[in-house]
């Protein structure tokens, strides 16, 4: 009787640690083709309000007589439920843009993401300097060159 009660106590253990969420890095590819340094921080994909920043960083801008840079490989956290099937993804933000409501864009596993242009758009009646940062990005599951063409742009403002 001993042997049964502990069998299914093993089971019931076993289950809840299954039921855990499992934990892994998730890895995208970050390219800057902008002239302008642009700092970056990543958040869970399932981070609905994208309030725990994960990782911080900054890509330098183009320097004249450069005409491509290389991607710079990063990643966030996430987390999954057992059984639940869960979209390998992070999300990017302008550090710029955190303390204001500014979007975020999905990048999911192994994706590259190419920022092709930003514009500093200045507060109304504010100096530049406490403007918030606009730009321009592309998604694609290679590597793409700064002077390729560039399809499918999105805005991130």
């Amino acid at each position: 009787m001993k042997l049964c009660i502990h069998a299914v106590f093993a089971l019931l253990f076993s289950a809840f640690l299954a039921s855990l969420p499992a934990h892994a890095d998730v890895h995208f590819h970050v390219k800057n083709c902008t002239k302008m340094d642009l700092e970056f921080t990543t958040y869970d994909g399932h981070d609905k309000v994208a309030q725990i920043q994960y990782k911080k960083f900054t890509l330098r801008g183009l320097k004249d007589g450069t005409d491509d840079v290389s991607a710079t490989k990063t990643s966030c956290h996430i987390g999954c439920p057992w059984g639940k099937s869960c979209n390998s993804r992070c999300k990017i933000r302008l550090q710029s843009d955190v303390g204001r409501k500014s979007k975020t864009a999905n990048v999911y596993k192994d994706q590259y993401i190419r920022f092709t242009s930003a514009e500093i758009i200045p507060a109304s009646g504010k100096p530049l300097s406490e403007g918030h940062t606009r730009t321009w990005y592309t998604l694609a599951s290679e590597e793409e060159k700064c002077s390729d063409h560039a399809t499918d742009v999105k805005q991130l403002d």
